[in-house]
């Protein structure tokens, strides 16, 4: 069933090819003496000092490459698209196009998408699935989930359900990126600050918990962004609406952890110094969290990070995946939570 699909890859692949080929040929083999004649006459003119007819030539061929260049970069995103569309129809053995890395002389930058709703501009009926974008100053391209609903075209920057990914990690994973984007994962706190941080675009964050007892319940945030890897990747979230309660912000003094810098076991932002809770002083919440990362405050009452415990044995623990304001009766340990984001309709 792949082979027509990966026919037309081919085909789109060689169409730029096929077109440099017809212009090359347009002029024909008895024109070489011809053409010969006028680069010698257009050289002494040069040297003379007069018009150039070489410069000229040169300009034209400049014109056409610049031309040709701009529609590969449009070309291409077709076919990332097709090539999208097979691994998500046909799963990871079909055929996956990967962008060549090379510097672009077009006005625009058309090789790849920014985002998840660009994804789905170019193709209404796309699937939910793995795909690759490059946001606006982001180095290079990487692939995410992107998730499409009837309210929006969503990018999936964390996702748990099993513990089948471990969280206790360190800066760099955190930083760059672990597990898999069809499974349990967290996608990189750079290429969230990419995402976030395009000219022009807003994100707005849905988070969504689920219990054990499968209640599941939304915390969404009018505007969502990081900040860069100087600062620490500090959180900043705007109004909440929801009914899973915002625990960003908590129900305790000290532990708002909106414009609270990010948090591992290697590197501590949480201000603990040390975090006094009844006879207990923590002096990091990393490690009181299981060595996962977070925007702790007062180790506060969210970290969807945290340890991942199987049901019966998903109460009481210091570290779980923590949404306080939803359950707050106990220390309770969610079995799911995704944390999305996609583009603010003004």
């Amino acid at each position: 069933m792949a082979r027509p699909a990966t026919l037309t890859i081919l085909l789109l692949l060689l169409v730029p090819l096929a077109c440099a080929r017809r212009e090359k040929g347009k002029g024909g083999h008895h024109q070489h003496h011809h053409h010969h004649h006028h680069r010698t006459e257009d050289a002494h003119r040069g040297i003379d000092g007069g018009p150039t007819g070489l410069e000229k030539r040169l300009e034209q061929h400049e014109n056409h490459f610049q031309g040709l260049e701009c529609s590969y970069n449009h070309l291409e995103k077709y076919v990332v698209a097709v090539s999208d569309y097979m691994r998500n129809k046909f799963g990871q053995g079909a055929p996956q196009y990967i962008p060549l890395e090379k510097g672009s002389i077009c006005h625009e930058d058309a090789t790849v998408v920014q985002d998840c709703s660009k994804v789905r501009e170019m193709n209404a009926s796309v699937k939910s699935g793995v795909y690759r974008i490059r946001p606006q100053g982001a180095q290079s391209t990487f692939e995410v989930y992107c998730s499409f609903e009837a309210d929006g075209a969503w990018t999936v920057f964390q996702h748990r359900f099993d513990g089948s990914v471990p969280f206790g990690r360190k800066w760099s994973d955190y930083k760059n990126g672990f597990g898999s984007l069809k499974g349990e994962h967290w996608l990189g706190l750079e290429k969230v600050y990419a995402l976030t941080h395009q000219e022009g675009i807003s994100y707005t964050l849905r988070i969504e918990v689920e219990d054990f007892e499968g209640e599941k319940r939304n915390a969404n945030y009018a505007t969502f962004s990081v900040d860069g890897e100087d600062d620490g990747y500090a959180l900043h979230v705007g109004s909440y609406s929801g009914d899973a309660g915002d625990s960003f912000k908590g129900d305790r003094e000290g532990e708002d952890q909106n414009g609270q810098k990010f948090s591992t076991m290697d590197r501590d932002g949480d201000a603990c110094n040390p975090c006094i809770f009844g006879d207990i002083a923590v002096d990091s919440c990393s490690e009181d969290n299981g060595q996962t990362g977070w925007w702790y405050s007062n180790c506060g009452a969210a970290n969807l990070n945290g340890d991942w415990h199987p049901k019966g044995s998903h109460i009481g623990w210091a570290s779980m995946v923590r949404w306080r304001m939803f359950r707050k009766v106990a220390p309770y340990s969610f079995k799911s939570s995704v944390m999305k984001i996609k583009p603010l309709i003004k």
